[in-house]
């Protein structure tokens, strides 16, 4: 039961790692989108 709870855990820090390199991306894209008009 605490391996499992471990490994979901893992599981989420990965996804909201994962959402925040995403979110970081599109505003990075956004930023240099906007300031290059």
């Amino acid at each position: 039961n605490e391996a499992k709870y471990s490994a979901g855990n893992i599981a989420a820090a990965i996804f909201l790692t994962m959402l925040l390199m995403g979110a970081g991306i599109t505003v990075g894209l956004w930023f240099l989108i906007y300031k290059r008009k």
